[in-house]
């Protein structure tokens, strides 16, 4: 019989929010659009459309969805070592095991990623599908330039991009690709510097964060790109050690923290990073919450019906964006550049990319995972999207 694992609703939480970011970039590239479209004509659409298009408000913060992947990401990857140095202080970290494991998670779906951008930007540009209405329509949406040279793909294979080069083609959602890869590299550094006790990381961590705000002290690549943001993923370091006891803070207080997000837009004209660690406190709240739920033996069934949809969140995250590039381009240039005044395109987009990227992950992520368990039952350690 199958048992059904403990941590279960966790990739079911990374299913949702992978979903709910596409579903966000489905309505940003393959409909009309609110202000240019909706605005301009609202009394050619239906009650039921018209309805479909106050609904997609609710997706429009794909930027802060991502967050919610940072926080996770912290909490799973430390919950490993915390409950080992809660047994065994003096236990080993083991670097070189540590970085394997990251380099296999993260690497085959981003060079399937390239790959798939390379070969649909190459075919668009040859179709035509590129014209200058249809990239400054792109650029307004996620700042996208084409760019397939070599240059920049060594580029993002080294997550140099942005301080030394652009993203690699059309696949705009990989910027946040650079901050996990660095977050991991940084995160044995800090902790082994002070593992006995997180909270002298902590203040390493914030240290660095601090430094982000004084550019010229450090590289670019790292003030303005990792330190600036790396608190958001530590807080789901911290929650890993709640939730093993080496900090003595009850969950239910820190599910108070979902109090924060409906204040957002009111801090929203605060600094950057800043406001997404507001954010990120306010995503800690939530998972402590259902880790607090989960421990009051309240049933988290809901979540975890999305668990499939997290086992391979990773590559959907990673390829729909392009494919959702290459769609618009081509149904621009057989619709003398307008898009679609209805939902249709986009819900057609997010049910074929939800199925491919099934089928794909059975190459690009479960033949690296450690065992052979079921990707739908059990939350992978540090899986990110």
């Amino acid at each position: 019989m199958r048992v059904r694992h403990k941590l279960a609703f966790l990739d079911g939480l990374r299913g949702l929010a992978a979903l709910y970011v596409m579903v966000g970039h489905a309505r940003s590239l393959l409909w009309e659009g609110f202000t240019q479209g909706f605005l301009q004509h609202p009394q050619e659409y239906d009650l039921f459309n018209k309805g479909l298009v106050y609904f997609s408000v609710l997706f429009r913060y794909g930027v802060e969805a991502v967050f919610f992947f940072f926080v996770l990401s912290g909490f799973l990857i430390h919950l490993k070592y915390a409950r080992l140095f809660q047994s065994d202080p003096s236990a080993k970290f083991g670097f070189s095991n540590y970085l394997m494991r990251r380099i296999k998670r993260i690497y085959p779906p981003f060079l399937f990623a390239l790959l798939l951008t390379y070969g649909l930007d190459t075919l668009g540009a040859s179709l035509g599908f590129w014209t200058p209405a249809f990239i400054s329509g792109i650029n307004k949406i996620a700042s996208i330039t084409t760019f397939l040279d070599v240059k920049t793909l060594f580029g993002n294979l080294a997550f140099l991009y942005f301080t030394y080069t652009p993203i690699f083609g059309s696949n705009g959602p990989a910027w946040s690709l650079k901050y996990e890869w660095w977050f991991y590299i940084i995160y044995p550094l800090v902790l082994l510097a002070a593992r006995k006790k997180v909270m002298v990381a902590t203040v390493i961590i914030v240290f660095l964060f601090t430094l982000s705000f004084y550019p010229g002290l450090w590289p670019e690549e790292l003030s303005r790109d990792v330190f600036s943001l790396i608190v958001c993923w530590w807080l789901g370091v911290l929650l890993a050690e709640v939730y093993v006891g080496r900090i003595s803070i009850p969950l239910k207080y820190i599910s108070s923290l979902i109090g924060i997000l409906p204040f957002m837009p009111l801090i929203k004209d605060l600094p950057a990073p800043v406001y997404y660690t507001f954010f990120s406190l306010g995503v800690t709240g939530i998972i402590a919450l259902c880790l607090f739920l989960q421990e009051r033996k309240s049933s988290l069934r809901i979540l975890e019906r999305f668990a499939l949809i997290g086992s391979f969140s990773f590559t959907l995250y990673m390829i729909h964006y392009p494919i959702f590039v290459f769609i618009r381009g081509w149904w621009q240039l057989n619709h003398n550049g307008a898009l679609p005044m209805n939902f249709g395109l986009a819900l057609a987009g997010i049910l074929c990319i939800s199925i491919l990227a099934y089928l794909v992950h059975f190459l690009t992520e479960l033949p690296f995972l450690r065992s052979g368990r079921n990707p739908a039952r059990v939350p992978l350690n540090g899986q990110i999207v």
